[in-house]
């Protein structure tokens, strides 16, 4: 409704711009506006920073907008029927007093040029140093908020709210700059108007046959009271804005902390009201005046020293921490380190800067919530903070306290990625994908249609920041989880499936379900249904305490999720095998619990892995998802020599596991 109300105020506004407004009417709109402009100052006396009252700039430019439409109606009263309203007139008798036109006139001009060289020439130079300052403030103290967001003594909720209120800052300086602009414009205006309406009144009188002096006096009587109730409104606005825009953020309201400020120095009061007294004795000096106000500054000046002190919030602060730091529990914060990090250069922060349009923060919000759905466990926090001890434009990604993996960025541009011959196509930059070390070129925004038409992929620079994490949090996935979020999975699980879980935990510790779930997610195994992996955990080890086993058994719930996202055209899936003679040699040196798995020796085993590669490479034009399938005896022995090799992403199924599923073969790996 409040949005309803601001359009028809707009609309009502731009009606009365053309068509006539009965006196009383004007009566009310003027009273409304003296008011409003008094609610306004007394509104800006009491705010605590200048963001509290954050729409200040938009009323500013509705109540310039209503002065411009009074102003013009106004006119119309004065020219058609010579009267205004009773207010306007009753503020012309006022300030042209008992008849002395000149004194009237000169005291209206007085107040003119006083607020229009003074107070609104003031408030507009104060508006646009303080918007140059704030806006160049604005990349210091958003780091300042990051780093207190890095060492801790801040929680993301609250370095949030501190981004949202630079923001909010940023943006209303900024409008303030604009909207003051106005006020200075529509001061000048007013002035002209009473100007045009007493001189235009004047003939119109003259036309009706009024006297030349009586038409003078009566016409600009009422023009001055218009445009000193404009003025004054005019005025309480500027007076508001330059109040507004010099007010220094404080606990407390303007009065409050001017009183408390002023009164921090009781000797310095008593000084100036012993001055007082001494000047009393001076020949000629009003006694009656100086020595009352002299003995009341030295009553003041007695007020108690501890009355007046004040202690900065920023001191209690302060002293909270030290006394904390110095108990030897507070010490514990600083043990451990972050699961996840993500670290940046400096030339970098725009890129993690919600106030710049990024929308980084949600994608990795994002990216954690799609990973805990599909992986069944909850990725942990990501800590994102700035090092100066990087690049300018690197970021690095850590997982518990060590590099997983880092690239460099150029702020700006795109990446275009895709074959040698097609980057020839686009200028710009060569340089290595971070992410798969892919060839790839930094191109302008200018390059990126015809990157695109040239079959090229182009990215953003944010999105190469997601693509790597989310690589290295799947990569890294058994690293990650703790035994803290077993007991948290357990607990969880227990309020819905008590049996399953009570089952559960007579057959096996955390520790055990910790490793069965680790054992699933160095394969990047989708462990979605959490209830038929404890429900398989409790079946292996009732049978048998080998947890390999019992990890083998649990694949059974994880592996069907496993082959809807491998699945192609139709549901199948693209399978490499191993040949008859290959497959044999690695049954039959098969050793369970050995390093290697296989009783071969390091040529052999590198033959194997180059074929594996050799065939996978070949597959990649026509099945990117292809799958190795060999003996459930030898398959997780296999997987293990072949993520030591580089090939950690590569899925390794038993042949029992794709019984069900459509398949094509389209590689074989032996001799």
């Amino acid at each position: 409704m409040s949005g309803l109300y601001t359009t028809l105020f707009v609309i009502v506004g731009i009606f009365m711009l053309m068509i006539p407004v009965p006196s009383m009417v004007l009566d009310v709109l003027f009273a409304f506006n003296l008011v409003f402009s008094l609610l306004v100052l007394m509104i800006s006396l009491y705010t605590r920073s200048a963001t509290e009252f954050s729409s200040f700039p938009s009323l500013m430019l509705f109540a310039v907008f209503f002065h411009l439409v009074l102003i013009v109606s106004s006119a119309r009263a004065i020219l058609v029927t010579g009267d205004p309203g009773a207010l306007a007139t009753a503020f012309g008798k006022l300030i042209m007093g008992q008849g002395n036109w000149v004194v009237g006139l000169v005291i209206f001009v007085v107040l003119l040029i006083v607020q229009y060289m003074v107070i609104t020439s003031g408030q507009q130079r104060i508006s646009e140093v303080a918007a140059r300052f704030t806006l160049d403030a604005m990349p210091g103290r958003q780091m300042a908020v990051d780093a207190d967001l890095s060492a801790g003594f801040i929680t993301p909720e609250e370095a949030r709210r501190q981004r949202d209120l630079l923001r909010k800052e940023s943006d209303f300086f900024g409008a303030m700059d604009g909207a003051s602009r106005f006020v200075r414009g529509e001061t000048m205006a007013s002035a002209l108007a009473a100007v045009v309406n007493a001189l235009g009144g004047m003939v119109v009188g003259l036309l009706k046959g009024e006297a030349a002096v009586d038409a003078l006096l009566h016409y600009l009587g009422v023009a001055i009271g218009v445009a000193l109730q404009i003025a004054i409104s005019s005025l309480a606005l500027s007076l508001s804005a330059a109040l507004l825009v010099a007010r220094v953020s404080s606990e407390q309201s303007l009065g409050q902390e001017i009183t408390s400020e002023l009164m921090s120095f009781p000797g310095l009061v008593r000084i100036l009201g012993i001055v007082l007294l001494v000047t009393s004795l001076l020949p000629g000096v009003p006694k009656l005046l100086l020595i009352p106000l002299g003995l009341l500054l030295i009553w003041f000046g007695r007020v108690p020293k501890h009355a007046v002190e004040t202690v900065l919030p920023e001191q209690v602060e302060a002293k909270r921490l030290y006394e904390q730091l110095s108990e030897p529990e507070a010490m514990l914060g600083f043990v451990g380190v972050d699961a996840v990090e993500l670290e940046f250069g400096y030339e970098l922060l725009p890129l993690f800067d919600t106030t710049s349009g990024q929308d980084i923060l949600d994608s990795i919000a994002l990216l954690r919530k799609n990973l805990s759905e599909d992986f069944g466990f909850p990725i942990p926090g990501i800590r994102i903070h700035d090092n100066l001890g990087l690049k300018p434009n690197q970021y690095r990604i850590k997982l518990r306290g060590v590099a997983a993996g880092e690239g460099n960025l150029e702020m700006g541009l795109l990446l275009a990625m895709g074959e040698g011959s097609d980057l020839e196509k686009v200028s710009g930059v060569p340089t290595k994908e971070p992410v798969f070390n892919l060839d790839a070129k930094w191109i302008p925004p200018s390059e990126k249609l015809k990157a695109e038409a040239a079959g090229l992929t182009v990215v953003d620079c944010g999105t190469i920041v997601i693509t790597h994490l989310g690589e290295v949090l799947k990569s890294s996935l058994a690293d990650l989880i703790t035994r803290q979020n077993i007991k948290d999975i357990v607990d969880y699980v227990g309020r819905s499936h008590p049996a399953v879980v009570e089952e559960l935990q007579q057959v096996a510790s955390l520790g055990d379900v910790e490793f069965v779930f680790r054992y699933l997610l160095q394969e990047r195994l989708p462990v979605r249904d959490v209830v038929r992996v404890f429900e398989l955990i409790t079946d292996s080890l009732r049978a048998s305490r080998d947890l390999r086993e019992a990890g083998e058994l649990a694949r059974k719930a994880c592996v069907p999720y496993l082959l809807e996202t491998l699945a192609e055209e139709e549901g199948t899936i693209k399978v490499i095998t191993l040949k008859p003679d290959m497959e044999r040699t690695l049954i039959e040196s098969y050793q369970p619990g050995s390093e290697i798995g296989f009783a071969l020796s390091g040529e052999n085993l590198r033959k194997i892995i180059d074929e594996v590669k050799k065939a996978r490479e070949m597959s990649h034009g026509y099945a990117e998802n292809a799958v190795v399938v060999v003996h459930p005896r030898i398959r997780r022995a296999l997987w293990e020599l072949l993520s030591r090799q580089g090939l950690k992403e590569l899925t390794v199924l038993s042949y029992n596991e794709i019984m069900d599923t459509k398949y094509v073969v389209v590689g074989s790996v032996g001799a």
